[in-house]
């Protein structure tokens, strides 16, 4: 659900993939409790990266990036504005 809710909304789908491996890791290292009562880690991720494959989910967007450029372009407008009224 996570996995289809990330690609509806524009966002990599390896966003929960990548997770659940930092999870996997750091189980291996420190068992995490609270995970016990969830499917295997490993379980998890091969059922992710499963979803993304079988639904063609993009797990590559680079999601923010538009927003950050539309921001970024705005302050330097506003930079350029407020330099012409001084000079």
């Amino acid at each position: 659900m996570g996995t289809r809710m990330l690609a509806a909304a524009g966002y990599a789908a390896d966003g929960l993939y990548n997770l659940m491996v930092t999870l996997g890791e750091q189980e291996k290292s420190s068992p995490l409790e609270w995970l016990s009562t969830h499917p295997e880690t490993e379980e998890r991720v091969q059922n992710i990266a499963e979803q993304i494959e079988q639904n063609g989910y993009n797990r590559y967007t680079y999601e923010g990036v538009d927003t950050h450029l539309q921001i970024r372009q705005r302050v330097e407008q506003i930079m350029a504005e407020a330099e012409a009224e001084e000079n």
